[in-house]
């Protein structure tokens, strides 16, 4: 996100949405008030129970590879619990980002104006 590094970031290719957590925005300062109504439930996060959401709220998100960057608002749904990771990002992302995976290199790549951007995971 602008402004914030989050190091512990799940990109899920078979998810439908980019999940925030409230752990994650209260570490970023970001006001509950500034959450807007969702209509979303979402299934597989908790087994057997549905979720749903405290609200939904835009952030810009950012990837970098050193000078090369590319920034781009996305839409998170807001989880109500704790988690290890600071996001879930979905196809959603995938999509807006034009992201490539490579599952066995744990590599992401994607076009910018500047060149290619490459994330490398740590497995």
């Amino acid at each position: 996100m602008v402004g914030c590094r989050l190091s512990r970031v799940l990109m899920d290719g078979g998810s439908g949405l980019d999940i925030i957590f409230t752990n994650t925005l209260e570490k970023m300062k970001i006001s509950p008030s500034s959450l807007r109504t969702s209509n979303v439930g979402f299934h597989g996060v908790v087994p057997g129970h549905p979720v749903r959401p405290l609200g939904r709220i835009e952030l810009e998100g950012v990837f970098r590879d050193g000078r090369i960057y590319r920034i781009k608002a996305i839409q998170f749904e807001v989880a109500p619990f704790q988690s290890s990771y600071h996001v879930i990002s979905g196809r959603l992302a995938y999509v807006k980002f034009m992201v490539i995976p490579s599952y066995a290199y744990l590599h992401l790549k994607m076009p910018s104006p500047n060149g290619t951007i490459t994330v490398r995971g740590r497995g």
